[in-house]
């Protein structure tokens, strides 16, 4: 793994994954050559040479080594042409010959006419350069000592810990554009005042996300329904695991309201990035349209006003991911994918590789997406 020792949440979850993992074992970057694949952590070089004397991450291993990129970029290195497009200095395993890259913001987006989700969208058809998503798992320390407080000891309603996403579009007026997260705030806002609810908590992590703030995981603790929503610009974020990890019931933003008018993806992760096991709607989690406030409204009140249903969805979201969202699934994920383009396992001898993953996800897009946008043909 390298860098070796760098704090950082990124690197925390993938040493966690591989200390929880039962059939792997962590050596120093120094012992490269006895190692079964080498984990480069993008954007870490600086560091690593700062901290550790100068010291840069050995390679280039293009046969065993796997990059694992957390940044919030969306664009993803699909050849040449593309890397023309940006400052290579910016993107540093560009420069790195590898095995498989893994990235975690996968999808681009707008924030216009409020948010167009998919704008940009792609999902790499071929395996060459190998290119797979990956969604942050949720670390042990984010977890509970001790049992949840029961549903109905739970003493907010409806809670958000979402930051406030102001951008600046260049046009003539001179508008200003809200993000994402500050529009779902603002509904969550709306309905508590139009129905009259005292017990509900908007705020945010006073710490990074690489803190398990006291505050925030025990607003978590407390609540019962979560509303949340991905970035503006790209999607990948920590708060939806957390919040489905501390029993809540989640509220999270999907797709635009034309597809979901022509009913399509109701079996769907909460980010267009493909899922190694996606939550479903209804059933895991509760998916709204991040541009229509009249679903955003329909579905909180619903919640809302019918407890017992918000209580088995939040179970049933607690359960999908603590088995499936935690770092040593995380980990296997990322070796499985890496055993099959080896050839060291046969083919489909592991479930919902990298590769898998991408081939289901394509197939499925493209049966049911391609009436509703074009570009796709």
């Amino acid at each position: 793994m390298c860098p070796n020792n760098h704090d950082h949440p990124w690197d925390n979850m993938i040493r966690e994954g591989i200390h929880m993992h039962p059939l792997v074992d962590l050596i120093h970057s120094d012992r490269h050559k006895e190692a079964d694949y080498i984990i480069h952590i993008a954007d870490r070089e600086e560091q690593m040479r700062e901290e550790e004397g100068g010291r840069v991450c050995p390679g280039p291993f293009p046969k065993k080594t796997l990059v694992m990129d957390e940044t919030d970029r969306p664009y993803l290195a699909i050849d040449e042409s593309w890397q023309k497009d940006v400052e290579i200095a910016d993107v540093s395993y560009l420069r790195t010959k590898y095995l498989a890259l893994f990235k975690r913001s996968f999808v681009e987006k707008d924030t216009s006419e409020p948010v167009k989700q998919l704008l940009g969208f792609r999902v790499p058809a071929s395996t060459r350069p190998s290119q797979f998503p990956i969604q942050y798992p949720i670390l042990q320390k984010f977890l509970r000592e001790g049992s949840f407080p029961q549903w109905e000891q739970r003493k907010l309603d409806i809670s958000t810990l979402l930051r406030d996403e102001f951008y600046e579009q260049d046009q003539p007026e001179g508008t200003v554009k809200t993000g994402a997260r500050s529009i779902a705030q603002q509904w969550m806002q709306k309905y508590v005042d139009e129905h009259n609810i005292t017990r509900y908590h908007r705020g945010t992590n006073d710490g990074d996300r690489g803190e398990a703030d006291r505050g925030y995981f025990e607003v978590l603790w407390e609540t019962k329904i979560l509303v949340t929503c991905n970035p503006s610009f790209w999607e990948g974020d920590h708060r939806t695991g957390e919040a489905l990890a501390a029993g809540a019931m989640v509220l999270v933003d999907i797709i635009t309201g034309e597809a979901l008018a022509a009913g399509a993806m109701t079996l769907v992760d909460v980010m267009w990035a493909p899922r190694q096991f996606p939550l479903i709607s209804g059933w895991h989690a509760i998916l709204y349209d991040a541009s229509d406030e009249e679903d955003f409204m329909d579905k909180l009140h619903y919640y809302h006003t019918h407890d017992d249903e918000a209580r088995k969805v939040a179970a049933r979201g607690l359960y999908h991911a603590q088995r499936y969202f935690n770092t040593a699934t995380f980990v296997d994920y990322v070796l499985i994918t890496a055993e099959e383009l080896t050839g060291r396992a046969a083919k489909h001898e592991y479930v919902r590789t990298g590769l898998q993953v991408l081939k289901d996800f394509n197939h499925m897009y493209d049966i049911q997406q391609r009436s509703i946008y074009p570009w796709r043909r």
